[in-house]
């Protein structure tokens, strides 16, 4: 028996299946359309009366919070610091061109800046190594209401934006325990 490898055949081995299909992935959209509109029409509580000529009124919701850094400067750096008061601040950098600057403060504990086209910090990343004890937790740098979940090997690494402060912060930590490497980052988020 030959096979003819050109012969036309259904993906679909019960003739019908394809339209069975089709109508369940209509009915399943259509209901989660439905479902959607029935939470979204508020629902008058005994205490509002509603006639046929009235209409139920929505009470005012409350202001959204903002997302506010718990931190505002790596170092004593805030982001937009002019250079001139980065250097006035940290003394003399190790490393410096016109993108930044590198500051080694120990030999676990460095730092490095970048400007914007400006002159202005665009980025603060503060770097900790060899489980250097000063490194801040993760609660010093977002708080405690912030959690974080560790990875498989006990790392953390978390980022938040802070769209009203204007840049984000970054927190990672890797391979934990006694030569842990700790980098806290703050970044101006672009407009």
């Amino acid at each position: 028996m030959k096979h003819n490898i050109h012969a036309k055949r259904s993906i679909f081995p019960v003739p019908g299946l394809l339209l069975l299909i089709a109508a369940a992935a209509i009915v399943t959209m259509f209901s989660g359309v439905a479902a959607r509109a029935q939470n979204a029409m508020p629902t008058p509580t005994p205490s509002e009366s509603v006639s046929p000529t009235s209409t139920p009124q929505a009470t005012p919701s409350p202001a959204p919070t903002r997302l506010m850094p718990f931190i505002k400067d790596l170092q004593g750096v805030p982001i937009g610091m002019p250079r001139k008061e980065v250097e006035k601040n940290l003394g003399s950098a190790k490393v410096s061109d016109k993108a930044g600057l590198y500051y080694e403060f120990s030999k676990t504990h460095s730092a490095q800046i970048g400007f914007d086209a400006d002159s202005n910090v665009r980025t603060v990343a503060l770097i900790f190594t060899g489980g250097d004890k000063s490194a801040p937790a993760f609660a010093d740098v977002f708080g405690a209401d912030v959690s974080s979940s560790p990875n498989a090997n006990g790392g953390i690494y978390k980022m938040v934006r802070y769209p009203e402060a204007g840049f984000w912060v970054s927190y990672s930590v890797t391979n934990p325990g006694p030569q842990a490497t700790t980098v806290v980052t703050m970044r101006r988020m672009l407009k």
